[in-house]
């Protein structure tokens, strides 16, 4: 199990994982600060390193059929995690990969800020043209020839403030504009199929069925991240609220538990 996360009282961005063996002394491992390596062990329990030399943030994760872990950030890093193994890549760019996901070890892109999309073929990463310079913060598809990637406009210096989203396509060729909102940046996608995709952001609940998308209003709801199992089980999280959809079409909306 894996995820990325950032240590508020030190400058450094970190990855844990989630160990089934017990090896080691119990507790913290001394920080060897002369390798600039840190990192920490509890028994059975949570571990995490900081993948140098690079040294730049991590913002993405996405673990392969084989359980590898690939994670995206800033100027371009790529780290793949294969077992106590780490392989640090870099695509081509200076630009932040905000999300990465894939198929295999050797079918996998990863998204991010002016338009950069990158595909690795399982050999190198290779930047696809994209036909607008959004930021694109999520991406997820159904097969090699249907993949979403979402974002929002990029107004001057700021980050799609009251900027429009945009949802791309890759047909396996290329990468084309498929929807776009005029006022509210998309942040987040998940499908169950090709026939079943789900698009959240700052304004309406986007479904596609294989051939329309059509938007569902949430009034001022923000929705920051979508998962599920299937067509009648997908959830949205946004700042204080839960979300559920159901059989895409039908949105339940109901107040987190743990808010006032």
């Amino acid at each position: 199990m894996w995820c990325v996360s950032h240590l508020g009282w030190l400058p450094i961005f970190f990855v844990l994982w989630m160990s089934c063996a017990s090896t080691g002394p119990t507790g913290n491992v001394p920080i060897d600060r002369t390798n600039h390596r840190y990192s920490s062990r509890l028994d059975w329990q949570w571990r995490w390193s900081f993948p140098l030399p690079h040294g730049n943030s991590l913002h993405a994760v996405w673990v392969a059929p084989n359980d590898d872990a690939w994670a995206a950030g800033s100027n371009g890093a790529v780290v793949r995690f294969h077992g106590q193994t780490e392989t640090i890549m870099r695509v081509d760019t200076r630009e932040s990969l905000r999300a990465i996901w894939g198929l295999s070890n050797s079918d996998i892109w990863t998204v991010g800020t002016r338009g950069t999309a990158s595909h690795w073929d399982g050999n190198s990463w290779l930047l696809v043209p994209v036909p607008v310079n959004d930021d694109l913060v999520a991406i997820w598809g159904s097969n090699r020839d249907q993949v979403w990637a979402v974002g929002g406009t990029r107004l001057g210096n700021a980050k799609y403030v009251n900027g429009g989203g945009t949802i791309l396509r890759w047909d396996g060729k290329s990468w084309t504009v498929v929807a776009r909102d005029a006022d509210n940046p998309f942040k987040a996608i998940w499908g169950s199929s090709a026939a079943n995709v789900v698009v959240g952001g700052h304004g309406p609940l986007w479904h596609f069925d294989g051939s329309t998308w059509s938007s569902f209003s949430l009034g001022t709801l923000s929705v920051q991240a979508i998962w599920g199992t299937g067509p009648d089980d997908v959830w949205a999280v946004g700042r204080d609220r839960l979300m559920a959809n159901h059989a895409g079409i039908r949105v339940a909306v109901g107040r987190d538990p743990g808010t006032n």
